[in-house]
């Protein structure tokens, strides 16, 4: 599954939940992927993939974002609150918030702790996402 393919999962998900399009912007850099509407909310969503974990363990994976896409995304997030990245590492699905990103695009976290966190937030999805779940994430 490539960026495309997730889109296209994350489409056939969604569709009937609201509103989604996919975003192809030459207005400026840092425009996330995807607009999903939904009643009294315009979310944006930017997707990524990577596509295996590191062999080891204790090698840590950064969020990989564009430098734009952070300014992008943080200065819109700290106003609404409604910026989200959803990747795919492998075959684990991760919803992160706006304002959880700097630290992984900086630091980043190992395999275990991508998904200790983000089991715990129920925002981690092995091999499906639950749609259900993802959009109780939007409200």
């Amino acid at each position: 599954m490539k960026e495309a393919s997730l889109w296209n999962y994350i489409k056939k998900g969604l569709v009937g939940r609201g509103l989604l399009n996919r975003i192809e912007s030459s207005v400026g850099n840092g425009i996330p992927d995807v607009l999903f509407c939904i009643p009294q909310k315009f979310l944006w969503i930017e997707l990524k993939y990577v596509k295996e974990w590191p062999k080891r363990n204790s090698t840590k994976v950064k969020l990989p974002l564009r430098p734009e896409q952070v300014i992008w995304i943080n200065s819109r997030g700290n106003l609404s609150g409604l910026v989200f990245v959803l990747i795919k590492i492998e075959n684990d699905f991760f919803l992160i918030k706006h304002n959880e990103i700097n630290e992984l695009y900086a630091n980043g976290s190992t395999k275990d702790e991508w998904i200790d966190t983000f089991k715990n937030r129920k925002r981690y999805w092995s091999r499906r996402i639950d749609f259900s779940q993802l959009m109780e994430m939007f409200y």
